[in-house]
């Protein structure tokens, strides 16, 4: 395998005609107070330095004193938004219960907009990425390094071989079908989101793959978290008795639709989100919350990557759906 030759400060100090001394103060976050850089020098040294992908070579070190058990979680997610917290949440503790047990300490990164982010992730040993948000110039500069990073949900990225752990879509939607047929539903409306990250993209495979299989017609719309139904969307919803959902939070766009339609969920309509209930909804079906294990086992994933041992052959976190008033069957 072709190793990249690290990008060195002098590196950048060349490439943008600054001394050694003005690129190591901006990159280590020492500007400020008695030390003085301009903001234009500053902008171009965070430029040159993302540009070459410049990495610090703190894993180096680490790997230099045998210091593995230092590992960190990362997101590009505001965390700041209660609804992210919740989302996220269960991952995070997955992480920290599976660390405890293998000996890790676990560092939880922030996003900061003025540093490339990979900089500071390479403060530990060995990263797991948690969320749909992303830069893909970030894990590139990463991935230069040979850094350890495994990502929670499929992630694909051109040019990199990516380690990923994600749930068993495949099994839960063709419960989902084979529930469908118990019921002898023909026709159902998928309600998606806009979102093309991989593991919606292996949802809406399933889907496709299972509503073929099972001789079922599916039509769709697209509901985002701002959206206005339209006219053709509100008639599309009023055809369909059966609702399949991309996110859960559609749910609370669908349950003010009943309420505006005086349908009742459960008797004029039903249906089923391909998601656990996070929210708090309720009363629709869902699958079960196994996040806690999927944050443990990138854990273990990544503690093996470390270790340079044999990766376990789980690699699928199983779902099974949990029935409620929306759908029984």
């Amino acid at each position: 395998m072709k190793i990249n030759k690290r990008v060195t400060i002098q590196d950048i100090a060349n490439e943008i005609n600054v001394s050694y001394a003005t690129v190591s103060k901006v990159l280590s976050g020492k500007v400020g107070g008695n030390i003085r850089v301009s903001e234009k020098t500053k902008n171009k040294i965070l430029e040159a330095s993302e540009r070459l992908g410049y990495v610090p070579n703190h894993m180096a070190r680490n790997l230099k004193n045998s210091n593995l058990s230092l590992i960190s979680v990362f997101t590009y997610e505001n965390m700041e938004n209660e609804e992210i917290q919740k989302e996220f949440f269960d991952f995070y503790i997955g992480v920290y219960i599976q660390g405890e047990k293998l000996g890790l300490d676990v560092l939880f990164l922030n996003t900061r907009k003025n540093i490339a982010s990979s900089s500071r992730v390479t403060l530990s040993s060995g990263a797991i990425m948690i969320g749909i948000e992303r830069d893909d110039s970030d894990i590139k500069a990463l991935a230069k390094r040979n850094f350890p990073l495994v990502f929670v949900g499929r992630r694909e990225i051109e040019g990199i071989q990516t380690s990923w752990v994600g749930f068993n879509y495949e099994i839960v939607i063709s419960e989902i079908f084979e529930s469908l047929m118990r019921k002898n539903i023909k026709k159902i409306l998928f309600i998606k989101s806009s979102s093309q990250t991989e593991p919606y993209d292996d949802k809406r495979r399933f889907v496709e793959y299972f509503s073929n299989l099972y001789n079922i017609e599916v039509d769709s719309i697209i509901i985002d978290r701002d959206s206005t139904l339209s006219e053709i969307q509100i008639n599309k919803m009023l055809d369909n008795d059966f609702y399949l959902l991309d996110r859960i939070w559609q749910s609370i766009i669908i349950d003010s639709f009943f309420k505006d339609n005086s349908l009742i969920l459960g008797k004029d309509k039903y249906g089923i989100i391909m998601e656990d209930d996070w929210l708090n909804c309720g009363k629709w079906t869902c699958w079960n919350n196994q996040r806690k294990e999927l944050g443990a086992l990138a854990t273990e994933h990544l503690f093996c990557i470390l270790n340079k041992k044999d990766l376990p052959n789980k690699k699928l976190v199983p779902l099974k759906l949990i029935y409620k008033e929306s759908f029984n069957i």
